[in-house]
């Protein structure tokens, strides 16, 4: 198999060329969760009367967080068919709410998992390359679970590089879309003059809100490169045991191939 920087050049070139659904999907996905981690984020900052009404915030936190994962994984199923060649499946409404209940029992588990494994350096490739491909094998049918632990399996040495190029790209997205979102107000200032409550001072530059919403957006930037990069790994893998990418590539020839 290739190495974790070939794999990514790859990954960046599906990204190219699948079709706008599947952004369709991860954008739908995502929306709602990050609409509501802002304003908690704003409240817990802002608003003295939080307690009131941190429990209905957390929960719905907690459903559009469910909402997202699903949605993610719909987008990995049309990420996966793209790179295959392999026509899309059509689920109907028990499928995806099996789908939805597989991701809402497996993912929330990586919210404790995945820093934890962060700290201890070793497990973390392992970790991330379950969660990940979880989100692509789980879909709710029998046997996705260890099915998904045998494809997490890996040499530890490109786990390792993988994690830390991924690591030193998030810091560079973040400090770029932290110095672009600051400049942002201060720029319409200059050039429109603008004024706003965030030319005033320099306090929200470092206030929760911003620094954290930043530093997810910057997480949503690069995600959906990873879930490409585990497609792609995915099929790799599947590939060396059972040739079916020369099935697709001799299909697409027009040679009718037989499988039993």
């Amino acid at each position: 198999m290739d190495g974790p920087i070939d794999l990514l050049e790859e990954a960046i070139h599906l990204l190219r060329r699948t079709s706008a659904i599947t952004y369709a999907y991860y954008i739908v996905g995502v929306t709602p969760f990050a609409i509501l981690l802002f304003q908690l984020l704003g409240d817990a900052s802002y608003h003295r009367y939080l307690s009131e009404h941190l429990g209905d915030s957390v929960i719905r936190l907690a459903l559009s967080y469910c909402w997202m994962k699903g949605f993610q994984a719909l987008a990995c199923q049309r990420l996966l068919a793209s790179y295959s060649g392999e026509p899309i499946r059509r689920r109907g409404p028990f499928a995806l709410l099996q789908l939805w209940a597989a991701q809402c029992a497996i993912q929330p588990w990586g919210i404790l998992a995945k820093p934890m494994a962060f700290l201890l350096v070793v497990p973390a490739p392992f970790v991330d390359a379950f969660f990940y491909t979880a989100s692509i094998v789980i879909t709710g049918n029998r046997g996705g679970f260890l099915r998904c632990v045998q494809l997490s399996k890996s040499p530890i040495g490109p786990g390792l590089i993988l994690n830390g190029m991924t690591f030193a790209f998030r810091l560079v997205i973040f400090v770029c879309v932290y110095s672009t979102l600051a400049a942002l107000p201060f720029l319409c200032k200059m050039l429109f003059g603008i004024e706003t409550l965030l030319t005033h001072n320099f306090h929200w530059l470092v206030s929760i809100p911003f620094v954290g919403g930043t530093g997810f957006v910057s997480y949503l930037l690069i995600d959906l490169l990873l879930k490409s990069f585990y497609v792609i790994r995915l099929r790799r893998i599947e590939c060396e045991t059972s040739g079916k990418d020369l099935l697709h590539r001799l299909a697409g020839l027009g040679y009718a191939i037989e499988t039993k």
